[in-house]
């Protein structure tokens, strides 16, 4: 979605500012970031492309794909998609640093920013578009535009937000102060997200549910607001740029803290090892045929229960690297919507947050290889120090 194979457009670069090697860089981080699912830190790069070319529209594209995809309630994400879609590529294929023009899944994205904001009418509007202009009819994206649309009724929304609190345990906050109390918002989702999977990076953060539904999540709570704003700062330059300041004294929206969801502990981080699958399949009720056939192709489906969806899985597999060589030899047996999936303690995570964990789980392994090389290396040391020394207090002939 963000750098694809194939065939090459020609940019469109009429009247546009010079892009130099500074910028082609940060384009080339920004597509690393995304690749990565790192979007918070992709978005931070953006925003300089942005400042360079605020009439950008692939640019613009990429700033709301980042909204959406961390599931960010802003009219800012309908803003950049908007405008995106204004100037879409004919044809997709290799996009160069170069190109303003947007891809067709600007269409796309701009559906689920519509759905995230609740302006179901202008994204049944977008899915249209999308789906005039989309080649393969019938795979991952064609299927998943459509849950933007059922997850966009309000009453959807209100029977979700029912279910949910029917899975959740909070705890009444009373505030004992009646002036304003300060803290950092650093999201609001209208899905339950846990603090382990989306905000693994950041330490204190606490989520708070509301009559409707909507849980924000929350850093902090300060007397004086400048104190959190000294905070907000510092979480924007972590990945979360549109982080804000709030009054969290306000019964109406944050008095219902989360504790438990599905007997978990919503605060709890991942910890320990993270397993990659292949996701092959996913059905509700009564399994299709087409997934039926799958057990004839494949050896090692099973089964997983995911809130009310079965996914069907194959391979346990301890690094990315060795699922993504099995998804390739899947894809060749005709499945190409296969996918992979990662798990932590027998739980799904996001594949973005896993593959954060992972790389931080490889950080931490080589300081602490570094300081026991660094020990072992000083311990070394000083026994040659001490046979230096025994060596010249006991010269031998």
């Amino acid at each position: 979605l963000y750098s694809f194979s194939g065939k090459s457009q020609e940019s469109s670069t009429q009247n546009a500012p010079k892009y130099d090697d500074e910028y082609r860089i940060k384009f080339q981080k920004i597509r690393q970031y995304l690749g990565q699912g790192r979007t918070g830190e992709a978005y931070l790069l953006l925003q300089d492309l942005y400042k360079i070319d605020s009439a950008n529209y692939y640019t613009n594209y990429l700033m709301g794909v980042c909204y959406t995809e961390q599931n960010i309630i802003s009219m800012k994400s309908v803003k950049h998609l908007e405008y995106a879609t204004k100037n879409i590529l004919p044809d997709y294929g290799y996009i160069p640093y170069t190109e303003r023009r947007a891809p067709m899944f600007a269409w796309y994205y701009l559906c689920k920013a519509y759905s995230q904001n609740g302006m179901c009418v202008k994204a049944k509007i977008a899915r249209d578009e999308f789906l005039k202009i989309y080649e393969n009819k019938n795979d991952y994206f064609t299927k998943n535009i459509e849950t933007f649309l059922i997850e966009c009724k309000d009453e959807t929304w209100k029977t979700n937000a029912k279910k949910r609190k029917q899975n959740l345990v909070t705890k009444h906050v009373d505030y004992t102060v009646s002036t304003p109390l300060w803290g950092v918002q650093v999201g609001a989702f209208k899905e339950l997200v846990p603090i382990r999977e989306e905000f693994n990076d950041l330490k204190n953060v606490e989520a708070f549910i509301d009559s409707t539904g909507t849980v924000r999540y929350v850093v902090g709570r300060f007397i004086h607001k400048n104190q959190a704003l000294k905070l907000r700062d510092v979480i924007a330059q972590k990945g979360y740029p549109d982080a804000f300041v709030v009054n969290v004294n306000r019964p109406q929206t944050f008095s219902e803290e989360i504790i438990i969801v599905d007997n978990i502990s919503f605060k709890a981080h991942i910890q320990g090892k993270v397993v990659f699958r292949v996701q092959v399949g996913a059905f509700r009720d009564s399994i299709p045929n087409h997934l039926v056939n799958l057990y004839l192709q494949l050896e090692g489906i099973e089964s997983y229960q995911d809130k009310d969806l079965t996914l069907m899985l194959v391979g346990n597999f301890d690094t990315y690297e060795e699922a993504k060589a099995k998804k390739a030899e899947i894809q060749e047996l005709g499945i190409s919507d296969a996918f992979i999936v990662a798990f932590n303690k027998g739980h799904k995570i996001p594949l973005n947050v896993a593959l954060k964990h992972v790389e931080k789980m490889k950080l931490e392994e080589a300081e602490r290889n570094a300081e026991l090389r660094s020990k072992k290396e000083k311990r070394q040391k000083k026994r040659l120090e001490k046979q230096l020394k025994k060596a010249k207090e006991n010269p031998t002939n």
